[in-house]
This record gives structure tokens, sequence and C-alpha cells, in this order.
């Protein structure tokens, strides 16, 4: 078989490249004289295969990274607004609690430093008054 990376073993040089095949195809391949067997190894792969399957995996690596960009920018949203929702609730209730709305309580849904926030901002008012 007369092909390049036949020759060029041949000339005492390993090769790996992209070259024709003899079928006249290209192809990506290696190839290594063997001397103490007598062989030459030529491993090759049609270079539209090879693309193929980098094209798939680019494929399977943009949807992937997408689902995870989707799934970050969907925990970001979550948090903010978990975040920000109960703040804007305090916000709000000082200024009825300012504009002499003392009896107004803020609701508490939160166990954490938000919740404490705000059973703090429910004590400033004291107890609402009720019927004697």
């Amino acid at each position: 078989m007369d092909t390049e990376p036949v020759r060029r073993v041949i000339d005492g040089k390993e090769i790996v490249a992209l070259y024709k095949d003899y079928r006249g195809v290209p192809v990506i391949g290696a190839s290594i004289n063997m001397p103490e067997y007598g062989w030459i190894l030529i491993a090759e792969m049609d270079k539209a295969e090879v693309f193929a399957l980098l094209k798939t995996l680019g494929i399977v690596a943009c949807i992937l990274g997408g689902t995870c960009a989707a799934a970050v920018v969907g925990a970001g949203v979550f948090f903010v607004v978990s975040t920000s929702r109960p703040i804007l609730d305090l916000t709000n209730a000082t200024k009825r609690f300012a504009g002499g709305e003392l009896d107004y309580r803020v609701k508490i849904a939160h166990e954490d430093e938000i919740g404490d926030l705000a059973r703090s901002f429910n004590a400033i008012g004291g107890k609402p008054e009720g019927p004697d």
C-alpha cells in the first residue's frame, strides 16, 4: 500500500496527521514502525466521522451549559426574591408605622435574621391596644 503514512514510516518518521487515505478520503491518522515484528501500524479515522463526534460533543456541551446557566439564573432569581420581598415588607411596615399606624404588625415568615428584624420591629410598637 503506497500512502503517505507508509512512505513516512519507511523513511523512519512516525506521523500523526490529516491526510488522504488509499481511497482518497481525508482521514486523521497515526502510524508507527514496529521493526521487531516487521509491522507498520496505522490507525485512521475518517475526518468527517471525527468532526461529527466533535460536533455532537459541542452540542451536548452547549445543552449542558445552557441547562446549568438556567439553573444558576433560576436559583439567583429565587434567592433575590426570597431576600428582597421580606425587606420590602419591612420597608412598607416602617412607612406605615411612621405614618401613625402603631398597631401595624409585620407578618413573620422567616426564622433567620430577617425574621429577627421583623420580630424586633413588631416589638417596637408594643402590644396593640385592645378593648378595655
